[in-house]
C-alpha cells in the first residue's frame, strides 16, 4: 500500500462512526467533507455538512451510523485525472456540481481528495481568451430573431457562459468578446464578467470583419490569444494545448 497525505487520513472515517463523533470532525476538517472507507481505504460514500443538516431536519438521531445519512455513490475520478478533466466532472451538469472530488486507484482505494478552488485559483495562464460573438446566427432562425447565438442555451444555459466557464476553470481569466449582432444583449447578460470571476472587454464591430478583421480592433495584446467562435462546444483540454503550443516554441 502506497504511501498518504496525513491531512486525507484526517478525514477519512469509518461508515460506523456514530454521526455525534463525525460531527467535530468535520467541523475541524477544511475540506468540509469527510471520506467513509472501509478497511485499506475502500471508498464506501462521503459525508457533507450538507448530509447532516438534512439528517437535523428529518429527525435522525446523532446516534446512528454516518452510512445512514451519506452519499453512498459519490462522483470520484483515476488519480491519473487531468485538472480540466476534473474540474468538468466537478461542474457535472446544468446546475449540478461538487466542490470534492475523491480520487481513487485501481482498487478504488482513496488515494487523494481534490477541491474546485484548488483547481480554479492556482494556476493562471499567461494567455487571453478572444470569443467571436459578433454573428447574424442566420442558419438558426427563428431562435436567433431576437437572442444572438452565444446566448442560446445548451440545456438551461447559454453555450457562451459555458465556453467561458470552460476557459476560466484552465486558468483564463482575461477575456475579449468581439460584438456586432445585438450586442446589448450578451453585455447585459455577461457584464464586466466578475460575476463569473473574470474579466470581459468589449469590442463592437460597426460591420462585421471576419475573425482577423475583429482581432485588428484589440488593443495591442501583451500576451497569446485564444480565439474561439462563440458557439463552439468542445471537450478539449484547453490547458494542454497551450502547454503543447508553448513546448514546441510555436510564435
Amino acid at each position: 500500500m502506497g504511501s498518504i497525505e496525513s491531512s486525507l487520513l484526517q478525514i477519512i472515517i469509518s461508515p460506523q462512526t456514530p454521526i455525534s463523533e463525525a460531527i467535530p470532525i468535520l467541523d475541524r476538517a477544511e475540506t468540509s467533507l469527510l471520506l467513509l472507507c472501509e478497511n485499506d481505504r475502500q471508498l464506501v460514500g462521503t459525508l457533507s455538512c450538507g448530509d447532516i443538516r438534512r439528517a437535523m431536519l428529518r429527525g435522525v438521531s446523532f446516534n446512528e451510523p454516518c452510512l445512514k445519512i451519506a452519499d453512498l455513490n459519490p462522483m470520484t475520478a483515476s488519480q491519473q485525472i487531468s485538472d480540466s478533466e476534473a474540474m468538468h466532472l466537478m461542474n457535472g451538469k446544468g446546475n449540478v456540481s461538487v466542490n470534492h472530488l475523491p480520487l481513487v486507484d485501481e482498487e478504488d482505494r482513496v488515494v487523494n481528495l481534490i477541491s474546485r478552488d484548488d483547481r480554479i485559483s492556482s494556476d493562471e495562464l499567461p494567455l487571453s481568451a478572444v470569443i467571436m460573438a459578433g454573428g447574424f446566427g442566420s442558419r438558426l432562425r427563428p431562435l436567433t430573431d431576437d437572442l444572438p447565438k452565444p446566448l442560446l442555451p445548451i440545456g438551461d444555459r447559454p453555450i457562451m457562459e459555458l465556453i467561458i466557464e470552460q476557459l476560466r476553470d484552465v486558468g483564463i481569466k482575461q477575456f475579449y468578446v468581439t460584438l456586432h449582432y445585438l450586442p446589448e444583449k450578451i453585455i447585459k447578460h455577461f457584464g464586466n464578467g466578475s460575476s463569473l470571476g473574470i474579466s470581459i472587454t468589449y469590442v463592437s464591430e460597426d460591420t462585421p470583419l471576419g475573425t482577423a478583421g475583429a482581432l485588428g480592433l484589440l488593443e495591442n495584446p501583451d500576451r497569446p490569444l485564444l480565439v474561439i467562435n462563440g458557439d463552439i462546444f468542445t471537450k478539449l483540454d484547453f490547458r494542454e494545448m497551450w502547454f503543447f503550443h508553448r513546448n514546441h516554441r510555436a510564435l
